[in-house]
């Protein structure tokens, strides 16, 4: 019997979760000897539910030593045939060619913003420990066609095999009736820098100088700094700006339905989550331009994320224009047992 091993040790939010579950479920089909290696942060209520599903599952620290312990338990003592990595890197003591290594951030491809000291070390040494495992790589997985394309243009120049896999079945749990509009835009995001939420506030402060005001909220996390500055904005210039704080995921999509626009500024993204979440539940989507953006949904308008004055224009035409239809792009979802 093929022994199968899902090794996940920094997943334990959002999308990266429910995908995590998703190929879990489609794994158990074919495998009754599966393990599961996974990150101890996951909520209980996930916990609960992946302890129920599956017999043989581990939860470990986060700390890059035991990581490793049990990357080398992992191999020397399950003796996998087939390692799902799930966590943008490989398994260090894995010397067969069975490893099927998810890439889900495009920091490990290519630089495309300014990056703090310690996260440049850290993606250079992810970028060579890929490129030193990669005969023992099987293949390499990414969720868009942009994504395979970067992937084999910055890391692997066409010497290994790489298949995308795109899968939302999470969202068949909910119903695709609207709720009642309680915003205007809603971009659920972190604070990352690439998010641009910078913009997003000045084009909003700029507006309230003109009495537009529209409601916005965001999903920052409290008492950082970019949540101090939207509490500037409210009160020295009048935003209406709501911060929902970190959300679940139930809370993230009642408040999207909730929402005129999916607003999303973001410069880069492996896949956004929140595009394919908005596409699928039909909310009109306002967006960068950048490609990434295409690859999973029709935005009803773009700008260019980089410039103020556009964001400002495209956020005042939308605020004012009413019973916008949204745009539908058609996407299937996958089955992970066609990928490996």
């Amino acid at each position: 019997m093929s022994k199968v091993v899902i090794f996940a040790p920094n997943i334990f939010i959002g999308g990266g979760l429910n995908q995590l579950i998703e190929i879990s479920n489609d794994l158990k089909k074919i495998s009754k000897n599966l393990s599961l290696i996974l990150d101890s942060r996951i909520n209980i209520q996930y916990k609960e539910r992946i302890l129920k599903e599956f017999p043989d599952v581990k939860f470990i620290s986060s700390n890059y030593l035991i990581i490793l312990l049990y990357d080398f338990y992992i191999n020397i003592f399950l003796k996998p045939t087939k390692l799902i990595c799930l966590s943008n890197y490989p398994s260090l003591f894995c010397f067969k060619k069975i490893q099927f290594l998810f890439i889900q951030n495009r920091y490990y491809l290519r630089e495309e913003i300014d990056l703090t000291f310690f996260k440049k070390i850290k993606i250079f040494y992810i970028r060579n420990l890929i490129f030193l495992k990669k005969n023992t790589l099987n293949k390499i997985i990414v969720q868009t066609n942009l994504m395979k394309k970067i992937t084999n243009k910055y890391l692997f120049k066409n010497n290994v095999r790489i298949d995308t896999y795109l899968s939302f079945k999470y969202l068949y749990n909910y119903s695709n009736k609207k709720h009642d509009i309680k915003w205007d835009f809603m971009y659920p995001a972190d604070d990352a820098v690439h998010k641009n939420h910078d913009l997003i506030i000045k084009s909003l402060i700029n507006l309230s100088k003109e009495s537009i005001r529209p409601k916005v909220i965001f999903t920052i996390k409290k008492n950082s700094n970019l949540s101090k500055q939207i509490d500037s904005a409210n009160k020295n210039f009048g935003t209406n700006i709501t911060n929902l704080g970190v959300i679940s995921e139930n809370e993230t999509i009642n408040n999207l339905k909730s929402s005129r626009y999916l607003l999303y500024p973001s410069l880069f993204e492996s896949l956004g989550l929140p595009l394919l979440e908005a596409n699928y539940f039909k909310i009109p989507i306002i967006s960068s331009s950048e490609s990434f953006v295409f690859e999973v949904c029709e935005p009803n308008i773009t700008f260019d994320p980089k410039n103020l004055k556009n964001i400002e224009e495209i956020i005042k035409k939308s605020y004012l224009q009413k019973n916008v239809i949204a745009k539908s792009k058609v996407l299937k979802t996958d089955n992970f047992l066609n990928i490996i």
